[in-house]
């Protein structure tokens, strides 16, 4: 029964990939825009919650940001290999798009209040991880490490 299910299925392994796995990478693609986008907003509203012009700027230059990400993410000419590097750039200007209002607001209140009541150094933290996030994925180092064992695995499960 295996060997007949991986008979008829093999002629259509690169439909279904194109179907089923494109697709999922670029809603992951868009949900990762969308937390980096989700993850500033609400420092930002609290942070300069008593400067509502900064704030509404941040936030809606944030946003514009993410929505555009999003997009990007989107379009099928944008998830094509050649422009793997352009997708990491992406994700990289969108996460540290934040630096900006944390650089404003660390100007403006210093060091000790921006840690203290601002968590400045959680956001710096944050940001740390979205950026390695975003090297491992532009080196490829999963699917770099693990590229014979992966094919011949998903491959070997099939049969």
């Amino acid at each position: 029964m295996g060997k007949a299910n991986s008979f008829t299925a093999r002629p259509f392994l690169g439909k279904l990939r194109t179907i089923f796995f494109l697709p999922n990478f670029r809603l992951d693609y868009a949900g990762i825009a969308f937390l980096i986008v989700g993850s500033i907003i609400p420092w930002l509203y609290y942070g300069f919650y008593c400067q509502p012009y900064a704030k509404t700027a941040y936030i809606v230059a944030i946003s514009l940001m993410g929505t555009l990400t999003i997009g990007l993410t989107l379009w099928d000419r944008f998830n094509q290999p050649g422009y793997r590097v352009f997708r990491t750039l992406v994700f990289v200007s969108l996460a540290c798009a934040s630096v900006v209002p944390a650089f404003h607001y660390f100007m403006q209140k210093g060091l000790e209040h921006s840690i203290a009541e601002a968590s400045l150094h959680c956001t710096a933290i944050m940001a740390a991880l979205y950026l390695t996030g975003a090297t491992l994925y532009a080196a490829r180092i999963p699917e770099r490490c693990a590229e014979k064992n992966l094919g011949r695995h998903v491959f070997r499960n099939s049969e």
